[in-house]
Formats: C-alpha cells, structure tokens, sequence
C-alpha cells in the first residue's frame, strides 16, 4: 500500500507531495523507496537530485535503477 502510495504521489504537484517522498526514500521496505524515486523522477526537480545519488550506491539493485532513472529523466527536463 505505501508503495502505490507513493506511485499515486508522482502526479501531485503540492510541495506536500514531494515531502512524503522524499520521506519515503527512507522508507524500509525497497519496494517502497523504489516507488518513490520513480515518483520523484516525475514530479520532482533539480533540487531532489541530490538525494536520488545517494541511493544508487546501496541497497536493491530495482531502487538503484528507478533513482539512476529519475536522475537521467530530471536532468533532460
């Protein structure tokens, strides 16, 4: 559930929004933090690249494609 959450959150365009995913980057489960990046990809900025990075050195090899993704996808925009 919080994973499509987070899928869901990728449309909003509320700075809310992006707080709960940036949250969610942290979140314990991969499928969540996976979701978020993606998400983050779509309705985040530059500014969240940073913390996209990050997650590319650990973790699920899913969440550091979706956040490899996401940064590529926010640099083009």
């Amino acid at each position: 559930m919080r994973a499509l959450s987070a899928g869901l959150l990728a449309s909003g365009t509320d700075s809310g929004d992006r707080v709960i995913l940036e949250q969610a980057l942290n979140d314990k489960s991969w499928l969540v933090r996976a979701a978020a990046a993606e998400a983050l990809g779509h309705a985040g900025d530059e500014s969240d690249i940073d913390k996209l990075r990050v997650m590319m050195d650990k973790g699920h090899p899913a969440v550091r494609y979706k956040a490899a993704a996401a940064i590529v996808r926010l640099t083009t925009q």
